[in-house]
């Protein structure tokens, strides 16, 4: 009985030694995709960007090189975090952007949906351009901002805040079916494709 025991406990610390890991790994990962996200006020309207690393961008422009096609799916979302209520969700928007380069034309073929409606199509020859179109969206719109807000400040860490600005980007594998999916996500002990960064604000 003693040995079965001491065996769980042993069971259950490299359980958890191996959770611990890929959270970490996780962590790096999220670290390491998503360089920064921002919230601002504009006109009266709330927008949203983001940038991704540049090592990341130099991995996607040699990927674009060879054929491959990239597609990046952005979401973002606002809540009001409330001391005894639930968060109350504010905005929410999600863009998708593919890009492609064609090897025959030397064009980018540039697909945008906004919230799954209708792809919207364009062509651009200039790399640079088409690069930003992919890793660095911007003026994203997110809607109203909250009544009497007039301007974002972000909050100090461990600071006082009252919105809660999620960022979370997901690359998507095209050609592959959900359950290759599913297993190529097993064998790389549990890497996320989604990657998140989430900044607090306050009121100005």
């Amino acid at each position: 009985m003693g040995r079965r025991l001491l065996f769980l406990i042993a069971l259950a610390a490299l359980l958890l030694l191996f959770l611990a890991i890929v959270q970490q790994r996780d962590q790096q990962q999220q670290n390491a995709f998503i360089a920064a996200t921002e919230l601002t006020i504009n006109g009266g309207k709330l927008y949203a960007q983001t940038a991704l690393h540049d090592d990341l961008i130099t991995q996607i422009r040699d990927l674009l090189a060879r054929g491959e096609p990239i597609r990046l799916t952005y979401h973002f979302r606002v809540l009001h975090q409330r001391d005894w209520l639930p968060d109350k969700l504010l905005a929410e928007t999600t863009v998708t952007r593919r890009l492609q380069l064609h090897k025959i034309t030397q064009r980018y073929e540039m697909r945008e949906s906004v919230d799954q409606e209708q792809p919207k199509l364009l062509y651009e020859s200039d790399p640079d351009s088409a690069l930003r179109f992919l890793t660095h969206p911007r003026f994203i719109a997110l809607g109203e901002p909250p009544q009497g807000v007039e301007k974002l400040t972000a909050a100090l860490p461990g600071g006082p805040h009252s919105y809660r600005f999620e960022t979370r980007v997901t690359r998507e594998r095209e050609g592959l079916s959900r359950m290759f999916r599913v297993l190529f996500r097993w064998l790389s002990l549990g890497q996320r494709e989604d990657h998140l960064m989430i900044r607090r604000y306050r009121a100005a």
